[in-house]
C-alpha cells in the first residue's frame, strides 16, 4: 500500500474502530514515524478522526497525491481577486460578494480561502474551505513573489510556538503526546516549497530524526538553544593601546 504524506486526499475502504469504515474523501492531517496515517479529516463533514495503532489493517487508496498535485491546473492562485457567482452556494460568499482576495488554495486547487473586500450588504471577514467552482475571477494576480531560500535545514532542532498550516499546535500529536514538548524541541525532517503560501516553505517537524511530521511555516518556530543577542548599548570593550613614535 502506498505511503501517504500530509495533505494527500485518500479514499478509505476499510477503516478501524476509531475511524469510519468507509470515507469517500479524507484529507491526511498527520502521519506517524512509519509513514502510516495517524489522523484524517472527512471532507464531507470536516469531522476529524485518529487512527488506531496498527495501520496495516486499514485499506485506502490515494486519490490526490503529490503526482496529481504537480499536474493539477488550479483555477485560482493566491492573490487573485474573485467574486461569488450565480450558483449562490454559500450564505455570505455568494453573488452579493463582488470582490474578495484569495488567501489560500488547497493542494488540489479545488478549494480556496478568501478575505472579503467588497460586499453588497457590508459583510466582512475571512472564509475558508470554499469550493472554487462557486467563484469567478475578477482580477488575476499579476506577478508572483520571488521564491526565497529556506532559512533552516533538515536536521535542525527547533521549538514551535504556533502552527499556521493545517491543524493547530495543540492538535499536533508529535509535539503534545509523542515527546516533542517534553524534550523541548523537534527536528526538521523535510522541507518543500509551498504553492499555497507562495513565498513560504513547509517544514515537516517530528519529535525524532527521520520521521514524517506535520507542516509548519518559517515563522512558527525558532532554533533550539539559539543564543540571544546582547543589545546592551553600555557594553564596553578593552582599550587598544598603540605604540607611537613621538
Amino acid at each position: 500500500m502506498a505511503k501517504v504524506k500530509v495533505g494527500d486526499i485518500i479514499k478509505i475502504t476499510d477503516g478501524c474502530s476509531t475511524v469510519r469504515e468507509y470515507i469517500e474523501r479524507a484529507e491526511v492531517l498527520s502521519v506517524d514515524g512509519r509513514g502510516c496515517i495517524a489522523r484524517v479529516k472527512d471532507l464531507s463533514d470536516n469531522e476529524e478522526y485518529n487512527y488506531c495503532g496498527d495501520c496495516s489493517s486499514i485499506e485506502y487508496e490515494v486519490i490526490e497525491g503529490k503526482s496529481a498535485e504537480a499536474k493539477a491546473e488550479h483555477r485560482f492562485k493566491v492573490g487573485d481577486i474573485v467574486k461569488g457567482n450565480a450558483k449562490n452556494r454559500y450564505g455570505v460568499t455568494n453573488s452579493n460578494m463582488t470582490k474578495a482576495k484569495v488567501i489560500e488554495v488547497s493542494a488540489d486547487g479545488k478549494y480556496i480561502s478568501v478575505e472579503i473586500i467588497d460586499h453588497k450588504y457590508g459583510e466582512t471577514g475571512k472564509f475558508t474551505r470554499l469550493h472554487a467552482d462557486w467563484f469567478d475571477l475578477v482580477e488575476e494576480v499579476k506577478s508572483q513573489p520571488k521564491q526565497n531560500k529556506p532559512q533552516f535545514k533538515v536536521g535542525d532542532k527547533v521549538v514551535p510556538s504556533k502552527k499556521s498550516a493545517g491543524v493547530s499546535l495543540e492538535s499536533d500529536l508529535n509535539w503534545i503526546n509523542n515527546g516533542g514538548k517534553t524534550q523541548g524541541f523537534m527536528y526538521i525532517t523535510d522541507i518543500e516549497f509551498s504553492s499555497q503560501y507562495e513565498t513560504e516553505y513547509f517544514y515537516s517537524l517530528y519529535h525524532r530524526q527521520g520521521g514524517a511530521g506535520n507542516h509548519y511555516l518559517e515563522g512558527d518556530f525558532t532554533l533550539f538553544g539559539k543564543p540571544e543577542i546582547d543589545n546592551d548599548p553600555f557594553v564596553t570593550f578593552p582599550e587598544i593601546v598603540v605604540n607611537r613614535v613621538i
